[in-house]
């Protein structure tokens, strides 16, 4: 009797790089979420995941299958118990750099939209586990390409963490 037997997944260099930039970046969303859930205990604030929209194509009670509807924006939506809301765009790299173009067009129009209406609009960067808060209004200064580490710092905030978690509202 013949058996098969199922071979071990493979992956080129680059998909091996977008399986880690993947999982870094689902590490950073979840790092928020846990912080959201201290700030909704305190009744600071509430913030929620944005997740992209989809459509059911098939499947049953067991499993469906789903296409991408679109692209859903920025991140998180964000509610200050004084009142103030947005949304915040998080961004996460094991690099030095990070480029301005990381965030998309649907992203900019959305922000962009917020700052316009008096709304909080934030970019939250993540290098090599350091934490940064940019207001979108600085996001683009300079005409430089990306912003390192130094540059974050100047146009933004550096986030001190909370037992291992980044304070998203200091300052705020």
């Amino acid at each position: 009797m013949r058996r098969f037997q199922r071979r071990p997944k493979t992956y080129t260099a680059a998909g091996l790089a977008g399986l880690e930039a993947k999982r870094n970046g689902a590490d950073a969303e979840s790092q928020i979420e846990m912080i959201a859930n201290v700030y909704l205990n305190e009744g600071k604030a509430e913030i929620c995941k944005r997740y992209e929209p989809y459509r059911r194509v098939s499947g049953g009670a067991k499993s469906f299958k789903a296409v991408y509807a679109g692209k859903a924006g920025c991140d998180f939506e964000l509610w200050l118990s004084d009142g103030r809301s947005g949304h915040m765009e998080m961004k996460s790299r094991e690099a030095d750099r990070i480029s301005k173009s990381a965030i998309d067009d649907t992203q900019r129009r959305q922000l962009e939209r917020r700052a316009a209406w008096g709304h909080l609009a934030f970019v939250v960067v993540r290098l090599r586990g350091v934490w940064y808060r940019v207001d979108w209004a600085r996001w683009e200064e300079g005409d430089r390409k990306s912003h390192n580490a130094k540059q974050l710092q100047e146009i933004g905030v550096l986030l001190p963490l909370r037992s291992g978690l980044p304070d998203l509202l200091h300052g705020v």
